[in-house]
Formats: C-alpha cells, structure tokens, sequence
C-alpha cells in the first residue's frame, strides 16, 4: 500500500509533468506557427519536404557553378599560369 508521503510525491511530480506537457504544448504551437509564417507550411512533414527542395536546388546550382568553374580553369589555366588542379582560390 502506498504512504501518504509518497501519495504526495507522486502527485506533485504528476503536477511537475503536466506543467512539462503544457509547456511543451504552447513551444510547439510557436513552433508550427513560425513554420507556417517561415515556410508556409502548417506541418513539420510539410516544411521537411519544402526544405527537402531547396537543398535539391542548392546542390543543382553549386554543381552547375562547379561544372562552369571548372570549364574556367581549363579555359585560363595558361594565361593565369595555374598550377594542376591544385588552384589556391
């Protein structure tokens, strides 16, 4: 049988882990709230996929600036006296 002291023990970290609930509750409502301001998106799932996209086109964009960038340096390699691939900018 449990005492009353550890009763009231239990209920006061019973009360300690829904104050936690609560709070956690208001900081995910923040958080859905400025995805959908950020991101216009109302879900996490929604904003991963968002996400997801704009990495796709950050690698598209960087490999297309590597490709020119390389076609550079084979283009100026002599008149910029370039060493190899190893260019120090």
């Amino acid at each position: 049988m449990i005492s009353v002291k550890e009763y009231r023990q239990m209920k006061s970290d019973l009360d300690e882990l829904n104050k936690d609930a609560v709070r956690c509750e208001v900081e995910l409502d923040a958080v859905k709230a400025r995805l959908l301001k950020e991101y216009g998106a109302g879900t996490v799932e929604e904003a991963k996929a968002k996400l997801d996209g704009i990495d796709r086109e950050i690698k598209e964009a960087s490999d297309k600036f590597n490709t020119a960038f390389e076609e550079f340096k084979r283009k100026w390699r002599d008149k910029l006296e370039l060493p190899g691939e190893d260019i120090p900018f």
